[in-house]
């Protein structure tokens, strides 16, 4: 799998975003000293990888994602039979903690890390 490499103008516009959020594409466009057509694309991909949110008549925020989305995208794809497995059962009295190094035992723990 191939990891989505922003560009710098992707990388300026979420930082723009980041300090003057809610910032609408008019003032994104400005700071980078273009047009907002110019930027259309670039918001698309921010919006669509979840890394930036927004709202009509707002603007946009940042979302607090990490920079390399791809992740999501394949927990998104991913079936349910595809992780499948015995149901692991503990009481409402079992601590987190107890819970985790069950389910580590288990073998789960690769479930856990997503």
């Amino acid at each position: 799998m191939s990891q989505i490499k922003l560009s710098a103008r992707q990388l300026a516009i979420i930082e723009f975003v980041k300090e003057h959020e809610p910032a609408t594409g008019d003032q994104i466009a400005r700071s980078l000293e273009l047009t907002r057509a110019t930027i259309r694309a670039d918001l698309s991909i921010l919006t669509m990888t979840g890394i930036l949110d927004a709202r009509p008549k707002v603007g946009y925020f940042y979302s607090g994602l990490d920079l390399n989305p791809t992740i999501y995208e394949d927990i998104r794809q991913l079936q349910v039979e595809a992780i499948m497995t015995t149901p692991v059962f503990v009481t409402k009295e079992t601590s987190i903690h107890d819970a985790i190094v069950t389910l580590f035992f288990r073998g789960y723990w690769k479930f856990i890390c997503y």
